[in-house]
């Protein structure tokens, strides 16, 4: 099992962040208006339990119907990410938020997160397709703007974005 080379192509295609501050056009996504409110919102439980809720309920699936594979593959290949694609990706992230003002490590650390759920998750796509969640996720990226936060229920909200 690897990751997904066309994923991390497209991840290294991005133009992150050129988008920041502008309406959101995105599906199921919401704008943010100020730096703030995004400082905020990146920052709240809601929206830390909102992508571990999605997380868990991918992961525990996972476990539940391909045991033998998420145990031997799920470590390697998030240390595979964080040790040979990681790096790349943050400088990208690094440069691309300095000018916003936003290179943050609490931000960085929240990007790297939610990114490497993106990766693994794909990887695993033969085995269980990717929960509409982590697609909208990655679509929300790819439209140059960041995730900032979570609104509404977890099943029916909506994620926030600058």
């Amino acid at each position: 099992m690897e990751l997904d080379e066309k994923l991390m192509d497209a991840l290294y295609s991005i133009d992150w962040f050129s988008n920041c501050g502008k309406a959101a056009a995105v599906e199921n996504a919401e704008a943010v208006a100020s730096l703030s409110k995004l400082k905020r919102s990146i920052r709240s439980i809601r929206y830390e339990n909102a992508v571990l809720d999605r997380q868990g309920d991918f992961t525990a699936a996972l476990c539940a119907s391909h045991r033998e594979e998420y145990n031997k593959w799920w470590n390697v290949l998030a240390g595979r990410f964080k040790a040979e694609r990681l790096p790349k990706l943050l400088e990208m992230w690094e440069s691309a938020l300095a000018p916003l003002g936003l290179n943050e490590k609490y931000i960085i650390n929240d990007i790297s997160f939610n990114v490497l759920n993106i990766a693994m998750i794909d990887a695993y796509k033969e085995q269980l397709p990717t929960p509409d969640f982590f697609k909208t996720m990655l679509a929300v990226y790819r439209s140059g703007r960041l995730i900032c936060g979570w609104t509404g229920n977890i099943e029916k909200g909506k994620f926030l974005v600058y």
